[in-house]
């Protein structure tokens, strides 16, 4: 998995929301956080591979983006 940091935040934004709010709460966070997070981990992998040589064969080697086994 390339981004676990994103990963981590994404569980722990759907947790806060199921902690403190009602469930309605949990649908705008899942749909808010998911865009910005997609958003700014398809620009950092444009940034990195622009800027690293070797962040392609990274790419390559590390199949999985945010969730093991499905993106």
């Amino acid at each position: 998995m390339r981004h676990p940091i994103y990963s981590a935040a994404l569980f722990w934004f759907l947790g806060v929301s199921l902690t403190l709010g009602p469930l309605w709460g949990l649908l705008v966070v899942a749909a808010t956080v998911m865009f910005v997070l997609v958003w700014r981990l398809l620009d950092e992998e444009n940034l990195l591979t622009k800027d690293l040589m070797s962040y392609t064969e990274y790419r390559n080697k590390v199949k999985y983006h945010l969730i093991p086994f499905v993106w």
